[in-house]
């Protein structure tokens, strides 16, 4: 995954107003990210935290799989 986010920032150099979304997910990452964005003379400078009930996340992504699949099956 640090493989990944080093190249979408060496092909998107001028890059600004980055979301990442679920990285870095471990300390490794999060070193990682700090090491590649001082290199650039960036920083993180803001971080979200969303701590949602188990059971709302399971109907969150239960409904977004029915989207897909009505999706998928009107595109047939």
């Amino acid at each position: 995954v640090n493989e990944i986010v080093k190249a979408f920032f060496a092909k998107n150099t001028n890059a600004s107003g980055i979301i990442l979304d679920g990285y870095p997910r471990n300390i490794k990452q999060a070193e990682f990210l700090e090491k590649l964005l001082l290199s650039r003379g960036e920083k993180v400078d803001r971080v979200f935290y969303l701590d949602i009930d188990k059971n709302i996340v399971i109907q969150l992504i239960n409904k977004t799989f029915e989207l897909l699949m009505n999706t998928l099956q009107s595109n047939k």
